[in-house]
């Protein structure tokens, strides 16, 4: 074999990696893709439950979001003085 057809080979055996490469990118994409709007779909559910909630209990809402403002600023509170 000369060394020209060995310099073909390797550039054959280049481009065939390089399109196995490409395609293994372009799947690992589209699945990345996928899971991003499963994540957006969840995210705009959930901010439609919140907001239907809200509408349907706002003291309700209010109260569950000054107790949860308490509880962090105990949380936090109590992480900032550690002396």
């Amino acid at each position: 074999m000369s060394t020209k057809d060995k310099v073909e080979e390797t550039v054959q055996k280049a481009r065939e990696a390089a399109g196995k490469a490409r395609e293994q990118v372009d799947e690992r994409a589209e699945q990345l893709r996928r899971g991003y709007e499963r994540v957006e779909e969840n995210v705009r559910h959930a901010a439609d439950d919140f907001t239907a909630f809200v509408e349907d209990s706002p003291a309700r809402a209010v109260l569950l979001a000054v107790a949860a403002g308490f509880v962090l600023g105990l949380i936090s509170r109590g992480m900032g003085s550690r002396d």
